[in-house]
């Protein structure tokens, strides 16, 4: 039996909405990501973003599955204030020290 393990993939939110509010949404968007190293979550066009969403997508799951790295990307607006309040306090203080905040 082979197996093949993909290194990247990007979720792209905006073909699946422009709101996204419910844990439950996350963990639907999360499943089988696992089988991933890196899970580009995409924000663009993303109007608004609940917190148990985010939750769900930047602390819980990542904690479930540490082999996998989950980064979002293309943030803009309410979406950015949301994800970066989000984000674990770990990861905060790296970009801060990086320079990117």
């Amino acid at each position: 039996m082979t197996s093949s393990t993909r290194t990247r993939t990007v979720v792209q939110l905006f073909g699946f909405g422009v709101r996204f509010m419910a844990r439950s949404e996350a963990k639907r968007l999360m499943r089988g990501l696992e089988r991933f190293e890196e899970v580009l979550i995409d924000f663009t066009g993303v109007e608004e973003v609940g917190p148990s969403f985010i939750d769900e997508v930047l602390r819980v799951w990542p904690n479930q599955h540490p082999e996998t790295v989950v980064q979002p990307v293309g943030m803009t607006g309410p979406a950015e204030f949301m994800v970066r309040r989000g984000l674990p306090e770990r990861r905060q203080c790296d970009r801060a020290r990086r320079g990117s905040a």
